[in-house]
């Protein structure tokens, strides 16, 4: 029973006073420099990890966005060249080449849009201020028209009165 009860302490001593191990009957004891740095050479693996993986994110995000850019571009340049043999197009680079996603919504906001599909291309200049809705699958202009562009209000402010008193 003693031995049992001199094992039960030697493990709670080395749990809370920091022994590290047991051999021979000696105890050796572990200075907290050593634990310290243990601790620290983990926190420096974690945060190198963790800064890795913030890396890669970031990355994955930049290249994501480069290559939205890429593909924009490259259905503008092919709408563009579409609609160049069907239309004369204004001189410049248009103000928007986006292909049509939700057409219903656009509808209801916008009689324009009327007689588009999803997938269609709407290509928006701004001088002349015109509108065109392309359909690259048929190879067809669906809709021509004005665009009027809002301009941001700006309050004006009344002339003060000035007025005399005599």
């Amino acid at each position: 029973m003693d031995i049992e009860l001199q094992k039960t302490k030697k493990m709670i001593r080395k749990n809370i006073g920091g022994i590290d191990e047991v051999s021979n009957g000696k105890e050796e004891v572990s200075s907290p420099k050593t634990r310290g740095a243990g601790f620290a050479w983990l926190l420096v693996f974690v945060l190198t990890v963790a800064l890795a993986f913030l890396g890669f994110l970031y990355y994955r995000e930049h290249t994501k966005t480069s290559d939205d850019a890429a593909k924009q571009e490259k259905l503008a340049q092919s709408t563009l060249s579409s609609l160049s043999k069907h239309i004369v197009l204004p001189d410049g680079k248009p103000e928007v080449v986006f292909p049509i996603t939700d057409v219903e919504n656009l509808e209801k906001s916008q009689p324009f849009f009327a007689g588009a599909k999803n997938g269609d291309v709407l290509v928006v200049y701004a001088n002349p201020p015109q509108a065109i809705i392309y359909d690259p699958a048929r190879d067809l202009i669906v809709k021509v028209g004005p665009v009027t562009f809002e301009q941001p209000k700006t309050e004006t402010p009344a002339p003060k009165s000035t007025t005399t008193k005599k």
